[in-house]
């Protein structure tokens, strides 16, 4: 976790364990800033990538909205329909 440097303080290492061993879903965290709950998800996905992640938790990381996230996984699903 050198890459982080100080930016990965006990706070977001309880939240990376909580997340790895009982789940949850930290994008409904809204006491957690962006930056915390973007970075303890960075983590999880480097030590554990096959980890499932909750469509708020793919909308904190990529930065939208999830009604935006929702949005577009919609629109994506309907044009592989139409693509077959």
């Amino acid at each position: 976790m050198d890459l982080f440097g100080d930016s990965v303080t006990e706070e977001v290492k309880q939240l990376v364990r909580e997340r790895v061993l009982w789940g949850g879903n930290l994008a409904a965290r809204k006491e957690l800033s962006k930056a915390t709950v973007k970075l303890a998800l960075l983590i999880v996905r480097h030590i554990n990538p096959d980890e499932e992640m909750t469509d708020g938790e793919r909308a904190s990381l990529m930065g939208i909205a999830p009604n935006t996230f929702t949005k577009i996984k919609s629109e994506r699903q309907f044009m592989r329909l139409v693509n077959r």
